[in-house]
C-alpha cells in the first residue's frame, strides 16, 4: 500500500472527491460547489507559486479528463482543503481561507532567515507538514492573505504564543485571528485517506 508518510507521495492524485470531503468534514455537495465556483481561482489543479522559499510547484490533483469522469485529489491537496474548511466553519470567506491554508500546505519552514553569501539553512517543517515533536502546529489567520504557521512548545505555566503571533505585525488588531490547530487536522486527513487506500486495495 502507498505509504502515506512518504514525502514522495503528497502529490499523487489518489483520493476522490467524496474522501476529500469527508477528511474536510464537509458534505461531498458543498465541496463540488467549491470547485465550480472557485477553482479557477483558487488553482485547484495547478501547482502552487514556485517563489516563496519552501514552496513547491506540484499539482493539487488530477482535472477529470471530461464529464462524468472523476477529479482526484492528492494528499496536499486534502490537507489543504482540510484546513480550509476548518478557517471557513469559522466564518473566514472561501477564497482567504484557502490562501492562507496555501501558507501551510504548500510552504514550509526553515531554522533561520536566509542572507546573502550564509550556508543554506534547515528545513524544520516541509510544505505540508508539521513542526517535530512535542512542539504543535497552528494555522493563525488574520485576514486576507495574512496568515502564519506556528510551531507551538507546550510548556506549563507560559502561554502558548508569543505576541508577535497573535498579532499582525506586532500590533494589536481590532479583530482576533482565527486560529486552527493542525496536528487534529493532519492526523483526521491521513487517517480518512489511509483508510480509502485500504479499502481500495482490499476491493481489489
Amino acid at each position: 500500500m502507498i505509504d502515506l508518510n512518504d514525502p514522495a507521495n503528497w502529490d499523487k492524485p489518489l483520493f476522490p472527491l467524496v474522501v476529500v470531503a469527508q477528511g474536510a468534514l464537509v458534505a461531498a455537495a458543498t465541496l463540488r460547489q467549491w470547485i465550480v465556483r472557485y477553482a479557477d481561482d483558487l488553482k485547484l489543479w495547478e501547482g502552487s507559486p514556485g517563489d516563496v522559499a519552501g514552496s513547491v510547484d506540484q499539482p493539487a490533483g488530477a482535472k477529470a479528463e471530461s464529464n462524468g469522469r472523476a477529479h482526484r485529489f492528492s494528499l496536499r491537496a486534502a490537507l489543504h482543503i482540510a484546513a480550509s474548511s476548518r478557517l471557513i466553519a469559522r466564518g473566514v470567506p472561501v477564497k482567504e481561507a484557502y490562501l492562507a491554508a496555501a501558507r501551510w500546505a504548500h510552504i514550509g519552514a526553515f531554522d533561520y532567515a536566509v542572507y546573502a553569501n550564509e550556508p543554506e539553512p534547515g528545513l524544520v517543517r516541509r510544505p505540508g507538514g508539521l513542526f517535530a515533536e512535542p512542539a504543535l502546529t497552528f494555522l493563525i489567520h488574520h485576514g486576507g492573505d495574512d496568515a502564519r504557521i506556528v510551531g507551538v512548545e507546550r510548556e506549563s505555566g507560559k502561554l502558548p504564543f508569543r505576541y508577535s503571533d497573535l498579532f499582525a505585525l506586532g500590533y494589536p488588531v481590532a479583530v482576533a485571528p482565527t486560529i486552527v490547530q493542525l496536528n487534529d487536522v493532519d492526523r483526521y486527513v491521513r487517517g480518512v485517506c489511509g483508510g480509502y487506500l485500504r479499502d481500495d486495495q482490499t476491493a481489489n
